[in-house]
């Protein structure tokens, strides 16, 4: 098990306790406690909680990086794609490569793509089973068709 997978008590501890709403706040002072159930799910060595969260705080930046082009005549600056995707060839490891280095490998840059899919697809599942539970299906299939519009 993954530690952040959450076992069945874990997950019981925490709708027994904190219901409906719940905020990562009160996780985290719950968690605290030595004693408690989902310790053991957080990292509390100091240098290495900073250690992770400029880690995090790292992927986002490089996630952040838009590729930016603009036309002068019309004055309009558009900006859309990552200039940063993971890197197709470190799929275990964290890593990221440019989208200008894969413009002539067409290998890798079909799987950057399936990789981006695959994320949807993950996306949608989520989606569907949400809407399975709030009788909400056909609603889904509605906001699908105009995603895929855009």
């Amino acid at each position: 098990m993954s530690k952040f997978n959450v076992t069945v008590e874990q997950a019981a501890f925490i709708i027994e306790n904190f219901g409906d709403d719940v905020t990562p706040e009160q996780l985290v002072v719950e968690a605290s406690d030595p004693k408690s159930i989902l310790n053991n799910l957080f990292t509390w060595d100091p240098d290495k909680a900073i250690a992770k969260c400029h880690l995090m705080e790292a992927r986002q930046v490089i996630r952040g990086v838009k590729v930016m082009w603009s036309n002068e005549k019309h004055n309009v600056t558009y900006s859309e794609a990552p200039y940063y995707v993971h890197d197709p060839d470190k799929s275990n490891e964290s890593g990221y490569v440019s989208t200008a280095s894969l413009v002539g490998d067409e290998e890798r840059k079909r799987r950057v793509l399936k990789a981006e899919t695959d994320r949807i697809r993950g996306g949608v599942k989520r989606a569907r089973e949400l809407a399975e539970r709030f009788g909400l299906s056909s609603e889904l299939t509605k906001e699908l068709r105009e995603i895929v519009k855009e």
